[in-house]
Formats: C-alpha cells, structure tokens, sequence
C-alpha cells in the first residue's frame, strides 16, 4: 500500500465522513446527532486553538446540512494547521466520528 501524507489522509478521511452524512437515509438522521455534535464542537476547538476566529458554538442547523457543516469546519481547520502534527488531530477527530456515525 502506497502511503499517503497527512494532508492525503486528511482528505480521505474528510470525504469519507462527508459522504456517509450526506447520503444517510432520512430515517437514521437522529442517530447522527451526538456524534456529529462532538465532531463540530472538537472541530470549533481545534479552529481556535489553531488562531482560526472561529466562533464557539455554531447556529442551529438542520441534522441534513451535517454533512456541509463538517466539510466547512474540517477545511478551515486544515487551513489554521500550522503542521502535520495538527492535520492528524483533525484526521483523528473525523476518523472517531466515522466511526461513530450508524
């Protein structure tokens, strides 16, 4: 196996959670949200601890739009990332989320 990089890794990692949450069924919407919670709010931290001006806390969203909202948290975070170490802390905080979602 070819090994990838932080930044590949993180962009695998990114579209696997993207599209699992935009393609879970209406029905399942529910299932997603403590995960997705935890995700957003882990994401928010590390927007800040990185010196992104991230609020602390989003507006209300409807469960559908996880998918977009975590692909805009998870790319201005990569975008504060100074350094692979922090890419691979957004990479773990999207792989546990995954890995979460039913």
């Amino acid at each position: 196996m070819i090994e990838q990089s932080p930044v590949e890794e993180f962009d695998a990692e990114l579209n696997r959670v993207v599209t699992r949450l935009r393609t879970i069924a209406l029905a399942k919407l529910p299932d997603i949200a403590a995960p997705v919670e935890q995700l957003t709010t882990e994401l928010l931290r590390l927007c800040s601890n990185f010196g992104d001006p991230a609020p602390p806390s989003l507006p209300s969203y409807e469960l559908r739009a996880s998918g977009d909202v975590v692909m805009v948290l998870a790319t201005d975070a990569r975008n504060a990332a100074r350094d692979d170490q922090q890419v691979q802390e957004i990479t773990a905080a999207l792989t546990a989320a995954r890995r979460a979602l039913p």
